[in-house]
């Protein structure tokens, strides 16, 4: 009885699914942009709610997840941002107690919130027009239907330049999207079904599209852990893992700052150098120091970060505490 049923159900699943595929070429434009904008508000629930539950940092005395440790993070965050310049410059140049506090919850801060170009891309998606030509959903326009109900800092980043060594970026910030109703957020927050991507509402096709990218996204992104710092680097010397990653993981995983990772950068290249390996680099290491921030003011720009773009917001070093926060209740296989 029980087969019967399921081979029932695999029927109705295979002729639903085979009429979505006669009905995919009538969908219009109107039909994805309101998939992407309900996929993208999924998004930001995601970043704010979801993820933030699985953060380390943010757990409370009691081990468990504490909102009001997320909230304080970000009010010393606008705390500082609302500082006057003069005051800021005093913190930085003296080195205080209170500048490292704003570096260490910075750098997290945008860990935690900062969203990857590549899963915006992917829950916008795209539609055929008139002639058949695939054309990307713009991100404008989703924001433009949501408006009023998230609250948005923009990206950018700083490039440090010594004598005889390469620019490279001292800290950057990403382009974040929150919730803009505090006491909505606190609801969601408080509500089990969005502990979970298992259990997330999938009323909408948007809703159901931007999970299954994110569960995709995750799989694609959770990557190694590594015992120790010198196993990291003999991947990256065997040439395992390129420049972007090894950086990536080294802040990640072992909170290396960037003259540590400059160091084992050029030690890598004066062997390579000493061997008279002439090796191509890579698209991601020609980017080195260029394009850092995960998100852009348009999917269409490339995945890794356009030219700063915000002012105001707070800047991401590279030193200090840095979590790698999964958000996700099971593993991924």
């Amino acid at each position: 009885m029980v087969y019967h049923q399921t081979l029932s159900s695999w029927g109705a699943y295979k002729t639903s699914f085979s009429k979505s595929i006669d009905m995919k070429t009538k969908r219009d434009k109107d039909y994805y942009l309101k998939r992407a904008i309900n996929g993208f508000k999924i998004l930001i629930i995601y970043q704010c709610v979801t993820k933030p539950q699985f953060d380390p940092v943010y757990k409370g005395d009691n081990g468990k997840f504490s909102k009001e440790k997320m909230f304080e993070e970000a009010e010393f965050l606008d705390k500082w941002n609302k500082m006057p310049k003069k005051r800021q410059n005093y913190h930085t140049k003296h080195h205080t107690e209170y500048f490292k506090q704003y570096k260490k919850h910075s750098a997290h801060h945008n860990l935690a919130f900062g969203l990857d170009c590549r899963l915006v891309e992917k829950i916008l998606g795209t539609y055929r027009d008139d002639e058949g030509n695939k054309v990307r959903i713009s991100i404008d326009e989703v924001l433009q239907n949501l408006n009023g109900w998230f609250r948005c800092s923009n990206c950018g980043k700083i490039i440090r330049r010594k004598k005889g060594i390469k620019p490279f970026p001292v800290c950057w910030w990403k382009k974040k999207y929150f919730i803009a109703d505090k006491n909505y957020w606190v609801k969601l927050l408080d509500n089990p079904q969005y502990s979970k991507l298992e259990t997330y509402p999938r009323e909408t096709d948007g809703e159901a599209w931007a999970i299954e990218q994110i569960w995709k996204y995750r799989k694609e992104t959770i990557h190694k852990k590594y015992s120790s710092m010198l196993e990291l680097c003999v991947d990256f010397n065997n040439d395992m893992i390129d420049e972007l990653l090894f950086r990536k993981i080294a802040v990640k995983q072992f909170n290396q700052s960037e003259e540590k990772i400059g160091k084992a950068i050029l030690s890598k290249k004066g062997q390579n150098n000493d061997n008279n390996e002439n090796q191509t680099r890579t698209h991601y290491q020609d980017k080195q120091g260029q394009k850092v921030s995960d998100e852009t003011s348009s999917p269409i720009e490339g995945a890794d970060n356009s030219a700063p773009s915000g002012q105001g917001e707070e800047r991401i070093f590279l030193e200090g505490l840095v979590q790698e926060t999964q958000g996700l209740q099971e593993e991924v296989d």
